[in-house]
């Protein structure tokens, strides 16, 4: 704990000779525990992970809002979003986070492909379980127009996922 070294501090100051080069290092190097504590507990704040915000939306808005968003940038690189909307479901999530993931995916879509590549997203609905315990589910899905994973890509990055989830450390 970073507080407990600036309170170790004010005991090293207590017992050094006011107005020495040693006692203004240790206020100095105390100073600077303490801004550095500062940034590291605001970044940790604004790093964890916001509660969701549920709202009921249709997900095709929030998906014509991030296409009217990344397109100017896409199209500079030769590339365009083209959507497919086979649904128009009403969706209860946090629309700030289904953006999020959308400008993810559609920079990742963007990054794997050359000029003249086109990302699709789609919207469908499907039906899990039958009867009164029947769910029915909302799809988005972004499809780009690149090359794809090399199969030996694909095998690497499965052993890669597999020893990670054996890992005891994960």
């Amino acid at each position: 704990d970073w507080s407990s070294d600036v309170c170790s501090s004010d005991l090293q100051q207590a017992l050094l000779e006011k107005g020495t080069e040693v006692y203004e290092d240790n206020v100095f190097l105390a100073g600077e525990i303490t801004r550095l504590e500062k940034i590291v507990r605001e970044f940790l704040e604004f790093a964890r992970p916001s509660e969701p915000c549920l709202t009921s939306f249709k997900v095709t808005e929030v998906i014509r809002e991030t296409r009217s968003l990344m397109s100017p940038e896409l199209e500079k690189s030769g590339l365009r979003i083209k959507e497919e909307f086979l649904a128009d479901p009403f969706v209860k999530a946090d629309a700030a986070q289904i953006k999020q993931v959308l400008i993810n995916l559609i920079r990742n879509a963007a990054d794997a492909m050359e000029k003249d590549g086109e990302i699709v997203i789609r919207t469908r609905t499907e039906i899990r379980g039958a009867g009164p315990r029947s769910l029915a589910l909302a799809a988005i899905e972004v499809i780009d127009s690149g090359p794809g994973v090399r199969p030996d890509d694909q095998k690497r990055r499965s052993e890669e996922h597999t020893s990670e989830l054996q890992s005891p450390c994960n």
